[in-house]
């Protein structure tokens, strides 16, 4: 008595399958490409009207940040002095773009003194040149971006 093994099996089943015709497939129709239309333009809202933020959110003006940075044995010692509802968080929003700008944030403090807000933490020296900018910029944007800052030594 014979046994087939699993290998002559499979040789048997291809060879079967390769040796059946295959059918023709039906002629596929050519595409009709339709035309596309043309874009209409999405009307321009009057200037100091905004209607891109959300009704709870209105558009706000006067927020301001100064920047004020040293070099450290570990890092780059930041202190952000903050004014404006964009802090009004607690900088938790400031935070979230620091690290995803920046890198790792340490030592991360932020307290109110009066009408101000003060952010201070610590940096990794190599971090990106004018991420802290960048993070600013992110933060503040929803209530009104905050341009042109620049971080000072002292």
């Amino acid at each position: 008595m014979k046994l087939i093994t699993p290998f002559a099996a499979l040789l048997v089943l291809c060879a079967s399958t390769m040796a059946s015709p295959m059918p023709n497939p039906e002629p596929v129709p050519e595409a009709i490409p339709e035309p596309v239309p043309e874009p209409v333009p999405e009307p321009v809202p009057e200037p100091g009207t905004s209607t891109d933020l959300p009704a709870t959110i209105a558009k706000r003006d006067g927020n301001w940040a100064q920047c004020y940075e040293s070099l450290t044995s570990i890092g780059k010692d930041f202190t952000i002095k903050t004014w404006g509802t964009w802090d009004d968080d607690w900088g938790r929003g400031f935070l979230d773009n620091l690290r995803g700008q920046c890198g790792n944030v340490w030592n991360w403090q932020f307290y109110y003194e009066g009408s101000m807000g003060w952010a201070t933490y610590t940096l990794d020296k190599y971090s990106r040149q004018h991420c802290v900018e960048d993070a600013i910029w992110l933060a503040s944007n929803p209530t009104g971006a905050i341009w042109g800052v620049s971080c000072q030594w002292y």
